[in-house]
């Protein structure tokens, strides 16, 4: 049945998906805890009043929440990466208070109810996530709904500002700079398709990554590389949000894509992350601190490390993010971060480097290939 006509009690999301506010901990607890499932389009998840209890996080892909009020449909709201599913379920024992249908395709790891009320008592931390989320959407909710079709209602666009304004070399703009860059991605075992769909894999999952943490892919500058892409985020956008949210939704990304992807199209992905001044001119974007963040990406400690931990994603922040978001954030670990000190060219300077994720078995002949 469409919505179209129908009343609609509109939710906005919580400011931060369930997934993104998880500590790394809890987080890679919670992906251990569950089964990936994927689903087409127009596919039900659950149905309104069903007596099943599992719990789904949504790892790609957006659904629509709908529930029967008074013999009317009404829409709910929309939900997208890292959020969660059926968790009232799961936790009070109810049956399903509405209905859930996917907008597009979607992948999303299924847990148990048993498995997630372990995790809750395992992570005390996840319950206040999940309380704080809920009465965010209230808060919202109470200074009025928006109007308009579901999806926009859900994710309402004010008006865009020009985010990279043309100005001389001599009044930069101070930028977050992200430089991704795909390991191996010349070897000769991949063809030109497996580098195609990989390129394409990972502007996906830089876009979504990006969007949940509240910076908006539009209004980034991107450049094409090759083997990866270079991302300068406009000033008005915090690099706290790169940071957190941005790289733990990064990771859980690269983790589903490989544990359903062949050796050819497996993607290990270093990551730098600068922040320094930036000039606009016709031609695009220039700046020293472009040249600071390559360097930082091409650390041969990271190839070392990465290589031998088969990670999936390797981050190199600079010591200025390090020392100014890293240290601070109530998010990230700064622990789990090793200083490494770099020597690339003619360059001279110290990252902070964090691996998150392994690669799924490989197949003999496709060792040291991401």
């Amino acid at each position: 049945m469409s919505d179209i006509g129908t009343p609609m009690r509109c939710e906005r999301p919580a400011r931060r998906s369930f997934l993104g506010s998880l500590s790394p901990e809890a987080r890679r607890d919670l992906l251990a805890s569950g089964r990936e499932e994927h689903y087409p389009a127009g596919a039900y998840l659950c149905h309104q009043d069903d007596p099943t209890s599992d719990v789904m996080v949504i790892i790609s892909g957006r659904v629509r929440v709908r529930m029967r009020i008074g013999g009317r449909l009404q829409f709910v709201a929309v939900r997208g990466p890292g959020d969660l599913i059926g968790e009232r379920t799961a936790l009070v024992g109810h049956t399903r208070s509405a209905s859930v249908v996917t907008v597009e395709r979607v992948i999303a790891l299924v847990v148990p109810p048993g498995a997630f009320a372990a995790l809750i008592e395992r992570h005390p931390s996840m319950l206040w996530t999940l309380r704080r989320a809920e009465r965010e959407r209230r808060i919202e909710d109470a200074h009025g709904t928006p109007e308009g079709d579901g999806a926009a209602a859900v994710v309402p666009m004010g008006p865009r500002p020009p985010a990279f304004p043309e100005r001389p070399a001599s009044q930069p703009l101070n930028c977050t700079i992200v430089l991704t860059d795909i390991a191996g991605f010349g070897d000769p075992r991949r063809n030109d398709g497996d580098r195609t769909l990989i390129r394409e894999a990972l502007a996906q999952m830089l876009q979504e990554s990006f969007t949940e943490a509240g910076v908006p892919w539009h209004e980034c500058h991107h450049e094409g590389r090759g083997d990866g892409i270079l991302t300068v985020v406009p000033p008005q956008h915090s690099t706290a949000a790169v940071l957190h949210p941005m790289m733990g939704m990064l990771a859980v990304l690269l983790h589903s894509h490989n544990r359903r992807a062949g050796p050819p199209v497996y993607i290990r992905l270093r990551m730098a992350v600068h922040v320094g001044p930036i000039a606009v001119d016709r031609q695009g974007l220039t700046g020293t601190a472009i040249v600071y963040t390559a360097r930082l990406a091409e650390a041969a400690r990271m190839k070392e490390r990465m290589l031998a931990t088969e990670a999936d994603l390797g981050v190199m922040a600079s010591d200025y993010v390090f020392d100014n978001f890293v240290r601070h954030s109530p998010h990230l670990v700064a622990e789990e971060f090793e200083r490494v000190r770099i020597r690339e060219k003619e360059s001279r300077m110290i990252g902070w480097m964090c691996l998150t994720g392994t690669r799924p078995a490989r197949r003999p002949g496709w060792e040291g290939v991401g």
